[in-house]
């Protein structure tokens, strides 16, 4: 999954990509932008090669940038997720490069995807508003941040599955995961509260 916008089409919501990885139990992986690592807490390129190898050796050493040595093409992160995963109903790749040519995936442009999605063609599931809007609440990931704006932490509960889910939401600029740029977008960070 790579959930990069395109400047001018719809990119996938990053509330279904968390989904998706942990409430309907897909294995979602980001396989482009690496910042989908921590925004959305799902496993990247450095896990497929530490579960792959038991290690990172591959990658080498980082620089004082945070970049390794080697970093592979999205062929082969495709390749290996796939072998990684070898019982898996499907592959879908939903990226902003065509990789329609890796043997074994189904490709997506993400505006294209989301249109399936709502469309009911990939018989994926979303998650309802009531999911993610807590009651007099948020309607949008805009509302959230003109919070953030006026406050460093808040509160957010949501139902989901008749449970309520009750967590600590604050702003920060997250540590850099490797092969991403120096200054990353800020990212929202919660915490179960346990209610």
């Amino acid at each position: 999954m790579d959930v990069n916008p395109h400047p001018q089409r719809e990119a996938v919501p990053l509330e279904w990509v968390q989904y998706w990885a942990h409430e309907a139990g897909h294995e979602v992986w980001a396989i482009g932008n690496q910042d989908l690592v921590d925004e959305a807490d799902i496993p990247g390129t450095v896990e497929s090669i530490r579960r792959r190898d038991g290690h990172i050796d591959a990658l080498g050493d980082q620089d004082e940038f945070g970049y390794y040595e080697w970093w592979p093409e999205r062929e082969e992160r495709l390749r290996i997720l796939a072998e990684l995963f070898p019982g898996a109903e499907g592959y879908i790749v939903v990226d902003d490069l065509d990789l329609g040519h890796v043997d074994g995936w189904e490709h997506y442009h993400a505006w294209d995807f989301v249109e399936y999605v709502r469309e009911g063609e990939l018989g994926l599931s979303t998650p309802s508003s009531t999911d993610l809007s807590p009651d007099g609440g948020f309607e949008s990931g805009d509302a959230v941040r003109d919070v953030l704006e006026e406050r460093y932490v808040f509160e957010l509960t949501h139902r989901a599955d008749d449970e309520q889910k009750t967590h600590l939401v604050t702003h920060f600029e997250s540590d850099r995961p490797s092969m991403t740029p120096l200054k990353g977008p800020p990212a929202f960070w919660f915490r179960n509260r346990g209610r």
